[in-house]
């Protein structure tokens, strides 16, 4: 019961310091809360009170036919005066049961263009059936909000405009501008409603202030769906610029001073919702249904934009990727639903913030295999992963946060899901790091192959070093880590393991360091390769356990940063700061020790010029079978180091040492059984130079020990 204490305690510590903010770790964010709607209009209402502002229009007598006769029509309703449909209640509203019909009626092959601005004070609802003629573009403007029922039809093929804002129709020419911070309110397009536009290059655009609520029972025209040749473009929080219903653009710095919402619900049958833009000026949220959304972009046409959140509780696909260059037009993403692949696409999504996922990101289609590959990058934020995330042979998992703000300050990457790999006989990579901040690998990792993935790169943030746990049991053939301390109780089965760290290496679990080793295993392979490569700013304390073979070298690591001629005489000074360390490799197979190549300088290399396997620190090595030693075991750095066990200690019941040792001038070599090799200690290379070193024999350094501790 104390352990498994222990263990939960160790990981709610590990979520909030990769969060930053500890709610998030198992709440989900608030669902979006449409705004108040008000009742439906009787259901023989029709758009009442109106008033022709800019050309000419005509209502036949029933009130239900609108003849445009001019090129350009605005008209008013809802004011007190107004003589179009004066029996009708005021403001721009059709009745369930209601049909009210446009027509062009003036010679000439010119489209006509007709805004209707709602004055009312009510928001406009179309809960009947508005047919357009094929030569009018449609728009319909109010500020105080617009509803499309669940009945409601709108069927323009020349293009529909709606606009959840306050509009002066005294200018129209043909299009509709909206100025940034114009006010207004919303629209909201209701489960069920059909919008239609289905000439070549005819749009439908639907803007608003605050939010805009948009739901498609269907992907395809019908009862329910919102289709358009040109493409539905969804804007919220951002002015326009010149809509004709085949196009528009968004000035630059067009984004409101307050925040929009964008509040999509997709398609419920086989074909998705497509969206060709969607701008918010805040939130986007896809509450249900499927979804394929554009890539991020510059505010326009074809592009995806959001400034904070975009949540998905549905299914989504992006049509083009999320991409590096374009992660400034994007916040955070948080996936409760399912990302899918789009047309066998692979996933790639770079944000400026952070992605978390409590779904499944599958790179395929809905329900199909992952036969693409999955990129996940957070740029100011972290990338936590509760669910479930396929690739085929690539998944790159990667964050970081120089900035230090939002939500994930620290900018690690998490997972305690699943993250799986579809790929059988191609090569797999996997990476999963952060530069700026922590990482926690847990959950599951599968893989088809026996011999597990072939390339991992983890990772932590290097300086300051921040830790990376493995806490699930990982099998690869090449392990690249470069961070700050590589941790946890999980299993690394490896052919080759690459270690570039300024933290330490280790599994604390007793008092006992024999104990406490990071575990490393052979798995399928014959034996583990393992690089140190020790480059920390304080003393670095590396423990690893092998279960079964190991050939280890000492990357680049150092014991100095200076070389200096005195009187003709090399000598090397400044111990690098991470000295006064310990490196302890613990392996129950053979152990074969091979020199490394100091990116500074070393007595072994740089004074006696022998190879050497360099380390500035105490070095105890322990084998159950063989240890041979192919280099000169270098932890050198000081005349009198230390007293944490700073020698060298080799224990095997088959020992062979080819070179000799070299250490400090105040401590020994302990070896299990005699050896031929001398030892050379450091030394101050004069009297007037106590701080520039070189080595000397030192023969009573070398004796026949025990080794310090026992399992």
């Amino acid at each position: 019961m104390h352990k498994k204490f222990l263990k939960k305690l160790r990981k709610w510590i590990f979520a909030s310091l990769f969060l930053g903010f500890s709610a998030l770790y198992s709440q989900k964010l608030l669902a979006f809360v449409p705004p108040p709607l008000p009742p439906p209009p009787a259901p023989n209402q029709l758009p009442g009170h109106g008033q022709v502002i800019t050309g000419a229009a005509t209502l036949n007598p029933p009130g239900n036919t609108l003849q445009v006769e001019s090129q350009f029509t605005s008209i008013m309703w809802g004011g007190p005066s107004y003589n179009l449909n004066p029996n009708q209640p005021a403001g721009f509203n059709v009745g369930a049961q209601a049909h009210f019909g446009i027509v062009k009626n003036f010679p000439g092959p010119s489209v006509a263009a007709l805004l209707n601005v709602d004055v009312s004070g009510n928001p406009s609802q179309v809960y009947g059936n508005i047919t357009v003629a094929g030569d009018v573009i449609f728009f319909l403007a109010n500020g105080s909000g617009i509803i499309v029922g669940p009945s409601g039809t709108i069927n323009a093929p020349a293009g529909i405009g709606l606009f959840g804002y306050s509009i002066n129709p005294s200018n129209f020419g043909g299009s509709v501008s909206i100025a940034k911070d114009s006010p207004g309110s919303f629209v909201t397009v209701m489960n069920g409603a059909t919008l239609r536009s289905e000439k070549p290059g005819a749009m439908i655009l639907i803007a608003a202030p605050q939010s805009v609520n948009i739901a498609a029972l269907k992907g395809e025209p019908g009862d329910g769906g919102i289709v358009a040749k040109g493409g539905v473009s969804l804007v919220a929080g951002y002015a326009l610029s010149g809509y004709n219903g085949y196009g528009f653009t968004v000035p630059s710095n067009g984004a409101f001073s307050v925040p929009a919402s964008l509040n999509i619900h997709g398609s419920t049958d086989e074909q998705p919702f497509v969206i060709s833009t969607a701008l918010s000026n805040g939130n986007i949220w896809i509450t249900g249904g499927s979804v394929v959304l554009p890539p991020t972009g510059a505010p326009g046409f074809g592009s995806l934009v959001w400034s904070t959140t975009l949540v998905n509780d549905a299914t989504v696909a992006f049509s083009g990727p999320l991409s590096i260059a374009n992660r400034q037009y994007s916040g955070s993403l948080y996936n409760y639903g399912s990302i899918v692949s789009f047309d066998e696409q692979p996933i790639v999504i770079n944000v400026n913030g952070s992605i978390v996922n409590y779904g499944i990101i599958n790179g395929g289609e809905l329900n199909e295999d992952a036969d693409q590959n999955v990129t996940l990058q957070a740029w100011q934020g972290g990338v936590a992963n509760f669910g479930t995330i396929n690739g085929h042979d690539t998944i790159v998992i990667a964050a970081t946060n120089p900035s230090g703000t939002g939500t994930f300050p620290k900018g690690g990457v998490f997972s305690n899901g699943t993250i799986s790999f579809s790929a059988e006989d191609t090569p797999t990579t996997l990476i999963f790091r952060s530069a700026t901040g922590p990482g926690y690998l847990g959950g599951t990792v599968n893989y088809a192959s026996q011999m597990g993935i072939t390339n991992a790169f983890l990772g932590s943030g290097f300086s300051p070093g921040f830790p990376f746990e493995l806490a699930t049991n990982l099998t690869a053939q090449n392990v690249s880590f470069n961070g700050g301390s590589l941790v946890g109780g999980g299993i690394l089965s490896v052919q080759s393991i690459d270690l570039t760290l300024s933290g330490n290496v280790n599994h604390v679990v007793s008092t006992n360091p024999l104990l406490n080793g990071f575990q490393l295993a052979n798995g399928p392979f014959p034996s583990t390769n393992i690089t140190i490569n020790a480059d920390g700013t304080g003393p670095q304390f590396i423990n690893i356990a092998v279960s079964g073979n190991a050939v280890v070298n000492s990357g680049n690591s150092s014991t100095f940063m200076q070389q200096v001629m005195v009187n003709g005489v090399q000598g090397l000074t400044l111990p690098v700061p991470n000295a006064g360390g310990n490196l302890l490799l613990n392996v129950s197979g053979n152990l074969t020790v091979n020199p490394g190549s100091p990116s500074q300088f070393a007595m072994s290399r740089d004074i006696l010029s022998f190879p050497g396997f360099v380390f500035p620190g105490g070095i105890a090595m322990k084998a159950g079978g063989s240890l041979t030693v192919n280099a000169s075991l270098d932890n050198g750095y000081s005349p009198s180091a230390g007293t944490n066990y700073q020698g060298i200690f080799l224990s095997s019941p088959f020992l062979s040492v080819g070179y000799p040792f070299v250490t400090n001038g105040n401590t020994r070599v302990t070896v299990s059984s005699p050896v031929n090799e001398g030892v050379y200690a450091v030394s101050p290379i004069s009297s007037s130079n106590p701080t520039v070193y070189t080595v000397v024999l030192n023969p009573s350094a070398l004796v026949v020990g025990p080794f310090p501790w026992s399992p």
